[in-house]
């Protein structure tokens, strides 16, 4: 490896293990339908500052429109979800309080909250 490197003028760095790779939240969200109110569940989200947090959402809203939005936008998150095709969505949790997500699409639906911590 080291040669390919000298050949090809790059530099080969090996990860240096001294250093922890930063944690990976995954954390899977359903938008239902509960009692004709549309919600993401669950409403509360917990992670830490400094996290990589991976969101996996899934709509399951079978009626109306097919597709519902998510976003988070003290985080720049914003993604639409058809009907049963999840997305993922990735962003590090660089600051700590309280946020709020929700459908930007349909602003009367139900959204939640993420809690990072310190």
């Amino acid at each position: 490896m080291a040669l390919a490197g000298c050949l090809s003028g790059g530099n080969v760095l090996a990860a240096d293990p001294s250093v922890p790779a930063k944690p990976m939240r995954e954390i899977t969200l359903v938008s239902v339908d509960f009692e004709g109110t549309k919600v993401w569940v669950p409403g509360t989200l917990v992670a830490k500052k400094g996290d990589r947090v991976k969101l996996k959402l899934i709509n399951r809203i079978m009626t109306g429109p097919n597709t519902h939005g998510f976003a988070i936008d003290d985080f720049g998150v914003k993604v639409v979800v058809a009907r049963e095709t999840p997305q993922s969505v990735v962003f590090t949790a660089d600051k700590a309080g309280l946020f709020p997500f929700h459908c930007h699409l349909h602003p009367p639906h139900i959204g939640g909250q993420i809690l990072i911590l310190e």
